[in-house]
């Protein structure tokens, strides 16, 4: 479990490093995914004594690390102080907030941790808001392509159907999107994640003005679950992490998805333990979230084999599972032209140009090699392919736990080698190792054997 954490670490302080406006900081931060990478692949395949005892001292210090990223001279700081503070005043409460929870999440008692708990929600949910009332939806195209969605679907307009409005200067425009999409003030695309994502969102969107609210909702529910399922004190650090983590006010400002998409995933490992054969929906959700959580299935079906023995069962969890993540397909192609959620979807995303600032050894062979652009994909896919027959080999895929943490490395090495990639692609990576390290000491279920006949 220790080096399990220590993984998500390294991932998390290098992209934390990430400037993709200063080529230098990419270099280091895929430096440290490559280091995050070693470190997992080193735990996950070697002597069983690696994963084993409590990662509590490591969390600790995580925790107070995410603690001090939390703002010593806030607006609400400031006003309590009398408007106009002395910053050595400021810095001196500060640390002592800092060394009084320290010693409260280290040696206080359940109730303690539960009050302290709530207190870090909530101070989350404040900073979650403030950073999403100050990042304009113009700033960043996952928030202004999921708005302008929404905004068409209220007014009963295809959501999928192209245009846009063009949010930035042209010149700018031509560095992230294909030239032919792009006219002078609109861009030829519609929304461009699958209908689920897009309903997950719509709620908070028509509620209070923002989707990006359904990301601070996730991360409580992850930081609840984690807690609940893991042993005290291990599983109150997980949550505490996830709840000062500074990388995850990042994720919820700029909109990006994967936090509905580890919520999913947490939910269906969870339902896997108790309700293995309803898990089945959870994970039809999940692989249709987002495009590329489509190279999940080739475990979720290894999961499936060596849990279910009868043919029988195995075809009904995998029609349970893609009726529930083909659902909400159908029924927005029913609606409206499937060609336009293909185009928004698939061909718009494949025929994005080569970025410089993707955390990806791929991208840098591209840039060299363009004519290796129709192999590259492969790299990424060997790679995964090659650690999940390896786990298998190694009998990892029977325990949750190391169920999420073989795919946090695999998922971690097919983005390395692949096309593109950028920092809320790896977040996925960072909450699964901690996830998995949650559900390490979790007892697992028995395989269920078929029914004699009486």
């Amino acid at each position: 479990m220790f080096w399990c954490v220590l993984s998500a670490a390294i991932l998390q302080f290098g992209l934390l490093y990430y400037l993709p406006t200063q080529q230098s900081t990419v270099y280091w931060t895929m430096a440290a995914i490559v280091l995050s990478l070693f470190t997992s692949s080193w735990a996950v395949f070697g002597p069983a004594e690696r994963l084993r005892g409590s990662p509590r001292l490591l969390l600790f210090v995580l925790f107070v690390a995410c603690l001090t990223s939390l703002p010593s001279r806030s607006n609400l700081i400031v006003k309590l102080l009398g408007g106009n503070p002395p910053t050595w005043l400021t810095q001196t409460l500060f640390g002592l907030v800092i060394v009084g929870v320290s010693f409260a999440a280290w040696r206080g008692g359940p109730r303690t941790k539960a009050v302290l708990l709530l207190l870090l929600a909530a101070v989350f949910v404040y900073r979650a808001q403030y950073a999403i009332r100050n990042v304009s939806e113009k700033e960043f195209d996952v928030i202004f392509f999921h708005h302008e969605g929404y905004r068409h679907f209220l007014n009963g307009v295809d959501p999928y159907a192209p245009p846009l409005p063009l949010y930035l200067d042209l010149e700018s425009a031509r560095k992230i999107y294909q030239s032919e999409r792009l006219t002078q003030d609109s861009i030829l695309v519609g929304y461009v994640y699958p209908p689920l994502t897009f309903l997950l969102g719509l709620p908070f969107f028509a509620l209070l003005g923002d989707f990006r609210f359904v990301g601070v909702f996730a991360l409580l529910v992850i930081a609840f679950l984690l807690n609940r399922v893991s042993p005290d004190p291990d599983g109150w650090l997980l949550a505490a992490i996830i709840l000062t983590n500074p990388f995850g006010i990042q994720v919820v400002a700029f909109g990006w998805v994967e936090t509905s998409v580890v919520t999913l995933l947490l939910f269906f490992l969870l339902c896997w333990r108790r309700w293995p054969a309803q898990s089945a929906w959870v994970f039809g959700l999940f692989i249709s979230s987002k495009q590329t959580m489509l190279v999940w299935i080739p475990l979720g079906l290894v999961l499936l084999f060596t849990r279910f023995p009868r043919w029988q069962d195995r075809l009904v969890w995998l029609g349970k599972c893609a009726a529930a993540g083909l659902l909400p397909l159908l029924v927005f192609s029913l609606i409206w032209t499937p060609r336009t959620i293909y185009d928004s979807t698939v061909a718009f995303i494949a025929h994005a140009p080569l970025r410089n600032d993707s955390l990806s050894l791929g991208t840098l062979l591209l840039h060299s090699f363009p004519g290796a652009l129709w192999i590259v994909p492969f790299f990424g896919l060997g790679a995964l392919g090659l650690i999940l027959f390896l786990a298998v080999r190694k009998g990892l895929a029977l325990s949750m736990g190391m169920w999420a943490i073989t795919y946090a490395t695999g998922w971690t090495a097919f983005l390395i080698l692949n096309r593109q990639a950028f920092p809320n692609y790896y977040f996925l990576a960072i909450l699964l190792w901690l996830i998995g390290s949650a559900l390490l000491g979790a007892p697992e279920p028995e395989t269920e054997t078929p029914k004699r006949p009486a």
